[in-house]
């Protein structure tokens, strides 16, 4: 008996053990891709060989900064030639009105270019649909902003022409997929790299593996292929089927004011909806809805004031420097979070989304990373619509519209292109000039 407390000793130690192991477990789900790079000692080849977290892996190793840029100003000029060959005039300043390109632009990679005669269809498509226009053109101008953003739509351009001109059959109704574009920190690479990485969340591995290292030259940026995840919607009106979903706020120009919220939270038969776009159909559009701001199922609320939409630079600082975020709306939850990095396209439901998204995750710290219990995500079932904003802030990052709750990140629709994607809407509309968006006063 007297040695009962030996027994308390071992009991201690097990409970150590498993609370090491749950915060291991934790800081692997939330950082995913960042532990892979091990040691910065490591050679760029060591690194590319041994750059494993559960199934990641990079198929393509960071290339030269400066190939990396020529390859990003070829497709950015062929972007504008496309858009003038269309009477489309480009200006860095997109405020002004000007003609939308209602044909689609894809860049075929080099080792498709010899396929059969469907290739020039698909490369000439025209859009029928003005939504899915703008959509195009929102996606477009966020494109063409920046090298990494238009060298990540490179490879997207290049899985979407695969998969049409290899199958049949639409492989991303059957296989989730989802691309996002991350910034690796310089000391990891030798100098002169170029330091952002496409990472591809897919089952088919061997075929997509394939087309891109065929490709890698051409596609000019570092390539990271990963387990699938499925993302889920977030949120419907209470007039018929549909999901939980909130309004985030409001966009206001001289003549008109619109609530916010996601296209899928709303029923067939809302009576409330003016304008709604769903990518099911809009295959270019974001998931989104414009709304009468006296609605019946959706109140704003008596007090609202005007916010500032984030820009490119704002959301890269936010990135960079963990910047806290929440959900402004009564209805959320307090659950903070951070943006982890930008998602150019994924699947849900059988259906590409291809708008520029944000992957936010929950910020865990403190007593909640040594309790051995499920952690929340940042946003929910009911979340979809809520908009998302800086700690102690009024600047708009995002609108909450689905997730994966098992890797605890949620997906929004980046501010600054939804705010461009009204705007190119708006001109067929006599809107009364710009919008301002608005949101719940604290």
């Amino acid at each position: 008996m007297e040695f009962w407390w030996l027994g308390i000793f071992g009991l201690l130690i097990i409970i150590i053990v498993l609370i090491l192991l749950r915060i291991r477990r934790n800081r692997d789900k939330l950082n995913l891709l960042e532990p892979t790079l091990l040691k910065s000692e490591l050679s760029l080849q060591d690194f590319v060989e041994q750059s494993r977290l559960d199934d990641w892996k990079i198929i393509i190793p960071p290339p030269n900064k400066n190939i990396s840029l020529e390859r990003a100003e070829n497709r950015i000029s062929q972007i504008k030639y496309k858009l003038e060959k269309n009477g489309v005039q480009f200006s860095n300043d997109n405020t002004e009105e000007s003609p939308i390109l209602k044909e689609i632009f894809l860049e075929c990679p080099p080792t498709l270019l010899n396929s059969d005669g469907r290739l020039n269809d698909l490369l000439n498509e025209p859009i029928e649909n003005f939504s899915n226009a703008c959509g195009q053109m929102a996606r477009l101008f966020w494109q063409i902003k920046r090298p990494e953003f238009s060298l990540a739509e490179r490879v997207v351009d290049a899985l979407v022409i695969f998969n049409k001109l290899k199958e049949p059959k639409d492989k991303f109704s059957e296989h989730p997929l989802v691309v996002k574009i991350e910034e690796l920190s310089s000391h990891y690479f030798d100098d002169g790299k170029f330091p952002w990485v496409v990472i591809i969340e897919t089952e088919l591995h061997e075929e997509f593996e394939k087309v891109l290292l065929d490709n890698s030259d051409w596609l000019g940026i570092s390539v990271a292929i990963g387990k699938p995840r499925k993302i889920k919607k977030h949120g419907s009106c209470k007039s018929g089927v549909g999901l939980e979903g909130l309004v985030g706020g409001s966009i206001r120009s001289q003549n008109v004011e619109f609530s916010v919220t996601c296209s899928h939270v709303l029923s067939d038969t809302c009576q409330s909806k003016i304008f709604d776009w769903n990518p099911s159909i809009d295959e270019y559009a974001p998931d989104a809805a414009l709304l009468n701001p006296r609605n019946p199922c959706f109140a704003l609320g008596s007090k609202m004031m005007p916010c500032l939409t984030t820009s490119d630079s704002d959301v890269d600082a936010a990135i960079k420097n963990r910047s806290l975020m929440h959900k402004r709306n009564p209805a959320c939850n307090g659950r903070k979070g951070f943006i982890r990095n930008r998602a150019t396209c994924f699947s849900i439901d059988g259906t590409l989304h291809r708008f520029p998204h944000l992957e936010i995750f929950p910020d865990i710290t403190g007593v909640e990373t040594l309790l051995p219990i499920p952690k929340q995500p940042f946003s929910k079932s009911g979340n979809s619509g809520a908009w998302i904003f800086g700690d102690n802030t009024e600047n708009w990052y995002g609108m909450v519209m689905g997730g994966d709750e098992y890797f605890l990140s949620t997906f929004a629709v980046e501010a600054g292109p939804l705010m461009d994607y009204f705007k190119l809407f708006s001109q067929n509309h006599n809107f009364g000039g710009v919008f301002t968006p608005y949101i719940f006063e604290k």
